[in-house]
Formats: C-alpha cells, sequence, structure tokens
C-alpha cells in the first residue's frame, strides 16, 4: 500500500462519523493515530489512524472519519492502532 503523507489534524478539532454524527475532540494526534475524547462528562477515549480521516466536515467544522459512529462506538477503539512495520500506514482492524 503507498504511504501517505496526511496533515495531522489540530488538537480540539470536532471529529465527525461517515454518518454527520459527531465523535468527539481530538485530544492527541501521534504518528500514524489520534486519540478522541467522547462525552462530556463521562469521558472515554478512543484511538483511530490518521488514514480513516477521509475529509474536513461539512461546512469546515471538523473532520469526517470513514466509519459510523455505532462502528467506532462498537470496535475496540481503546488502544492505539498496532502499526504495519513495513510502511508508515497504520492499519484498521
Amino acid at each position: 500500500m503507498p504511504t501517505t503523507n496526511i496533515t495531522p489534524p489540530e488538537l480540539g478539532t470536532h471529529v465527525f462519523a461517515s454518518d454527520g454524527e459527531e465523535i468527539g475532540k481530538i485530544s492527541d494526534v501521534q504518528p500514524g493515530y489520534f486519540q478522541i475524547k467522547k462525552g462530556t462528562f463521562r469521558h472515554t477515549e478512543v484511538y483511530l489512524p490518521l488514514t480513516a480521516i477521509t475529509g474536513t466536515a461539512l461546512g469546515g467544522d471538523g473532520v469526517m472519519v470513514e466509519m459510523t459512529k455505532d462502528e467506532v462506538e462498537s470496535g475496540d477503539w481503546s488502544q492505539p492502532p498496532a502499526t504495519d512495520t513495513g510502511s508508515d500506514e497504520t492499519a484498521l482492524p
């Protein structure tokens, strides 16, 4: 798979699912993945690969990822994704 040059998103950027639902805000960015803080009172954190970002959300208010909110919430995103040592890409489960 070819290496993709992805501009890392800024901290505090809103993250929206492919179904338009807001997932949360970016709280950390590392090589290959970013961390999203979800919830207002009871915070949970999820880690998604940078390659999950498909573009800017409608209106430019954040970034859009390739998964629905249900897919993010039902998936195991509680740890940073494993990286493939053969490339700069981060693997989706």
